[in-house]
């Protein structure tokens, strides 16, 4: 079966370690992938992410900064993220369990 149609995919690699990026690009192009891009961090994965809206994403699950990207509630069951040695760690709790203050209440901008 060809796949040459899949080598015109727009993807994102993500990873906070720089080698493992040049090692997949590396990879990657020699198989005839062209359309690549790269993040360091959540951050700069989401920014680019709405810049070229890819069609895959590869991503490090370890980075620690993604914890801050979620924000209290997954489907309405209040939840806690972190970063832990197994790497991200989603903790949740019933529904009407308690509510959860999301903001800080020194952002009062």
């Amino acid at each position: 079966m060809e796949y040459d149609f899949l080598k015109q995919k727009r993807i994102l690699l993500v990873d906070n370690e720089q080698e493992l990026i040049y090692m997949l690009m590396s990879i990657l192009k020699e198989e005839g992938y062209e359309n690549l891009h790269t993040a360091n961090s959540v951050k700069e994965a989401v920014i680019k992410a709405a810049e070229v809206q890819p069609e895959l994403a590869v991503l490090d699950v370890m980075l620690s900064d993604i914890a801050s990207l979620t924000r209290g509630y997954l489907k309405d069951y209040p939840t806690f993220t972190g970063d832990g040695k197994a790497g991200l760690t989603v903790v949740g709790f019933p529904k009407t369990s308690y509510w959860k203050h999301m903001y800080n209440s020194w952002d009062y901008v």
